[in-house]
């Protein structure tokens, strides 16, 4: 059946409309009731307020918090505070003796996701940055899926997973959720270079520099090899129609405009790497197949350790899929 374009772009429509009310609705209480998006009961293990007298029951695990206010927080109030004057951000007088603020990426003081932090106050300004990276998450993963030939509905469930996994949701104030959203993106892009469209590279490089102002680029880097393993194996699964060596031009000029375009980050972030120390530190958890069962049994990791699977905020529902892969497979035609 030949559907119209009226009809397609109605059933377009509805489905971004529902990736968009979703999110607001989850963030509701504290986008429009004055909420801040965490437990603050974190702040009870963190000085000076830790030698406070409280009940045990009013001491709740939070570790999520309790990283966040450590982490994010102190970065989010610096721009909230001096972001509105030029040149108060390069230099934080405030952190040890006086370093350098928009030089160390992690701050994120370019990522289209702080934006909020320059407009509006730290309760509001957190709240709809994390909104705005579930929308984005879930728009353009469905985006992708479109181009890729998929149904509206099938897209939808693919920018579902993608908007509620454990990276974008549950971790959604770490840097590397600012980095995440845009990587289907570049795989599209990444994907139309190898089947000859040389004019795609345009959509690597805003992808590229978009992930590299995210503010994580051990994460960045990890994904541009991946990037370039889906070359690989691209060429090898489907040698007739994928050009390689054409791509390649497309591809090193995509990579180099993203990586320019971000350049008032990268630069600064290389030149503060030469002149910092490598902190000694190792994973706190011990890999055991105890980790691994816990990914497929909520709770099993922690009833044999006593503490929370360290692994579950980097699946989340993302396990979703590799459970269903069966059906998905049985509906393929």
């Amino acid at each position: 059946m030949i559907r119209s374009w009226g009809y397609k772009l109605r059933e377009n429509a509805g489905c971004i409309l529902l990736l968009i009310v979703l999110p607001v609705s989850v963030y509701a209480p504290s986008l429009f009731q004055g909420k801040v998006p965490f437990a603050p009961e974190g702040i009870l293990s963190l000085p000076p307020w830790e030698s406070v007298e409280v009940p045990p029951t009013a001491r709740p695990e939070a570790a999520l918090s309790t990283w966040q206010l450590n982490t994010s927080w102190p970065s989010y109030r610096y721009i909230n505070e001096h972001g509105k004057v030029p040149g108060d951000l390069l230099w934080n007088p405030d952190a040890g003796l006086g370093q350098p603020f928009a030089a160390n990426a992690a701050n994120r003081c370019y990522s289209p996701f702080s934006i909020p932090f320059y407009l509006f106050d730290i309760g509001l300004a957190w709240s709809l940055s994390l909104c705005l990276k579930l929308i984005a998450s879930g728009c353009v993963a469905f985006y992708v899926a479109r181009r890729y030939g998929f149904t509206a509905g099938y897209a939808l469930v693919v920018a579902l997973i993608c908007q509620w996994s454990g990276p974008v949701f549950v971790w959604g104030a770490e840097p590397m959720c600012d980095v995440l959203p845009w990587f289907p993106l570049a795989v599209l892009a990444t994907d139309r270079l190898i089947l000859g469209q040389f004019w795609a590279w345009p959509k690597l490089a805003v992808a590229v520099a978009l992930m590299t102002v995210g503010g994580d680029l051990r994460i960045m880097a990890v994904l541009l090899a991946v990037l370039a393993i889906y070359l690989v194996l691209r060429r090898v699964r489907d040698s007739h129609h994928v050009r390689l060596r054409a791509a390649l031009p497309g591809y090193l000029i995509g990579l180099a405009a993203g990586l320019g375009l971000a350049a008032p980050q990268l630069l600064p972030y290389l030149a503060l790497l030469r002149e910092g120390t490598t902190a000694s530190g190792a994973y706190p958890w011990a890999f055991s197949s105890n980790l691994l069962l816990s990914l497929f049994g909520a709770g099993y990791f922690q009833t044999v350790t006593g503490s929370v699977n360290p692994l579950a905020h980097l699946v989340s529902i993302g396990l979703t899929p590799v459970l269903l892969v069966g059906i998905w497979l049985a509906l393929r035609r």
